[in-house]
């Protein structure tokens, strides 16, 4: 089960993967993820006519059920 936005307690997974990291990848990642969040609410509001931010690089996934075309 993956955690929603109401529960405190983090997945299993991510606590995981994140244990995994070094530390200076943890503090990259906690650097990031208010910038990526805000342009990930932005795209939402925008119905596609929103411009991704450079200084986040996103690949698209594919051949993944759900994801892109």
């Amino acid at each position: 089960m993956l955690v929603t936005r109401n529960e405190a307690r983090p997945d299993p997974r991510f606590t995981a993967d994140w244990t995994s990291l070094p530390e200076v990848h943890r503090r990259l990642f906690r650097r990031v993820v208010p910038d990526y969040a805000a342009a990930c609410e932005a795209y939402a509001a925008s119905r596609g006519t929103y411009v991704w931010p450079q200084k986040l690089p996103v690949t698209p996934m594919v051949n993944v059920p759900g994801c892109g075309k």
